[in-house]
């Protein structure tokens, strides 16, 4: 194991068994600091700078404010993670209020499953939890991290915590399999996907978008719910949006349609809560380029073309 490797899997025990004894608001706090010393330090703001002109050019009187509170944000988000196992015996979700519920209600009647869509948004690891929270059987669909020992470490206490885990890349049977048995995945779905992705509209530029929820949900007539922990400083409610309900076949088309519109949801919210968002992440990394040498101007009425190809 690299010595980069080994340092964060000794910061990550570390915080489980040190921070994790303080309590949630203390933590949380203490994180909006380590927030504003990144940005101070400077660490990714030209990314985040970059992410917020394309999203919103000179909409945004102050960017760097927006760009300032995300880093808080984050900062919150990254201690209370070390919190996250004693959320039920401090009873943090029974206090958190939900907005949407019918939503939730409306997608469990179907009785085809629940893809359960989260987006870096907030503090997004409660997604899962507030899911189970409220009655459902939640796999959570991950990724592998290049840090095998902290990959491994994050995911034990996931399944701590009551969540299910399922590996990406072998999870193709079991979802399938999970959703037609009525359950939930929990996919992440607002990251570049780069190598995988289609090119869908995300703030009226191209972005390369991960297609599995609407592959899964136009599979198996899974209804696709949205939800989002809207943070107001280290406390929480939390939103269902209304659900999206693929139809017909799951070809080519099919699949860049309704990734296009859970893609349009989250931009809805972003939005709305500008400085939730993790923007840290370079989400139109490797769009394709228009004259301007941003990323390509797009909108929900332009035809569909894959990644790389020539303009229609």
């Amino acid at each position: 194991m690299r010595m980069k490797h080994r340092m964060e899997s000794f910061l990550v025990r570390i915080g489980l068994r040190v921070f994790s004894c303080l309590p949630w608001p203390t933590l949380s706090v203490i994180g909006k600091y380590l927030g504003r010393l990144a940005w101070t330090l400077g660490i990714r703001r030209s990314s985040v700078r970059e992410n917020l002109n394309i999203a919103f050019g000179k909409e945004l009187d102050k960017p760097d404010r927006i760009a300032r509170k995300c880093y808080e944000c984050f900062g919150r988000t990254h201690l209370e993670y070390f919190a996250l196992p004693r959320l039920r015996e401090k009873g943090i979700l029974e206090s958190i209020e939900v907005e949407g519920r019918e939503h939730l209600e409306a997608a469990q009647e179907r009785g085809k499953g629940i893809i359960l869509l989260m987006s870096h948004f907030g503090n997004w690891e409660l997604v899962g939890l507030m899911g189970m929270h409220l009655g459902l059987d939640v796999h959570l669909l991950v990724g592998d991290l290049s840090n095998s020992r902290v990959d491994e470490q994050i995911n034990e206490m996931r399944e701590r915590l009551g969540l299910k885990i399922l590996r990406r890349g072998m999870a193709l049977r079991s979802t399938l399999k999970l959703l037609r048995e009525n359950k939930t995945v929990l996919f992440p779905g607002d990251q570049e996907a780069r190598y995988h992705g289609i090119t869908v509209p995300m703030f009226g530029r191209r972005t390369l978008t991960h297609p599995g929820a609407a592959h899964f949900a136009l599979k198996t007539g899974a209804a696709i719910l949205m939800g989002f922990p809207i943070r107001d400083g280290s406390r929480f409610r939390f939103r269902f949006l209304p659900p999206i309900l693929p139809e017909g076949e799951a070809t080519k088309e099919a699949v860049i349609k309704w990734t296009a519109v859970h893609t349009a949801a989250l931009e809805s919210m972003v939005r709305e809560f500008p400085e939730q968002w993790f923007w840290l992440h370079r989400r139109w990394k490797a769009a394709p380029k228009g004259e301007d040498g941003l990323p390509e101007k797009a909108s929900l009425a332009d035809p569909i073309r894959e990644p790389g190809s020539a303009m229609p």
